[in-house]
């Protein structure tokens, strides 16, 4: 008979399994604070380890390489772009659909501007580095012009009737935000808040009121 193996021992109460979960997180805080300063083609994966306080081994045990890290990263970093979207669209239930949408841009570009490391990564390092990370970034994208449709669909319900399908204009409305976002990372977040947040508000109402006439 075969002796079973024994079972791996909590350390302090904390069991194996929520320590690597634990130094996972920690390599997802450094990768992003690394990449997002550096360029993902000037990360290595020893840097990382050092920003997060961890060797090497501890890397691989939660990523099969960089390109693997830069994927969880920009994974990580759109799920809290999601989340405060959708604190911020909760945040007032008896505004308007024009304060609501306010909101909701309000809060996207502020996360931007609060997160540098975060949205580099989101606008400029997740780009042409592999078939791999892009087809991650175009299932994100297509994601989110799906949420975006939905959105405003339940905001701005004329837009239900449009001669070509709505999603079309949810994916080109998405695609002036995203370069808009981009331009302001650019330009080191020269543009006021309130004045990038107007651009973006003004584009949306304006294809808004289009569609109600």
């Amino acid at each position: 008979m075969t002796t079973p193996a024994p079972k791996a021992r909590a350390y302090r109460g904390i069991s194996i399994e929520q320590r690597r979960a634990q130094r996972r997180q920690q390599l997802l805080e450094a990768g992003t604070q690394v990449i997002g300063q550096q360029g993902f083609r000037a990360t290595t994966v020893r840097a990382v380890c050092q920003q997060a306080g961890l060797t090497e081994r501890y890397f691989y045990e939660s990523f099969a390489n960089s390109e693997a890290l830069l994927g969880a990263v920009y994974t990580q970093a759109i799920e809290q772009v999601s989340q405060t979207l959708a604190e911020a669209l909760l945040s007032q239930p008896g505004a308007d659909a024009e304060q609501r949408s306010r909101n909701a841009l309000h809060a996207y570009f502020s996360y931007l501007a609060e997160h540098p490391e975060a949205a580099r990564i989101m606008m400029v390092e997740i780009l042409g580095v592999s078939a791999e990370v892009d087809a991650l970034y175009q299932k994100v994208m297509e994601d989110f012009t799906a949420l975006l449709d939905q959105l405003w669909g339940e905001l701005y319900p004329a837009a239900g009737t449009l001669p070509a399908p709505r999603i079309q204009l949810s994916a080109g409305i998405l695609g002036a935000l995203v370069y808009i976002a981009a331009r302001w990372l650019m330009n080191g977040y020269q543009d006021p808040l309130d004045q990038v947040v107007d651009a973006a508000h003004t584009i949306v109402q304006a294809v808004n009121q289009h569609l109600s006439h």
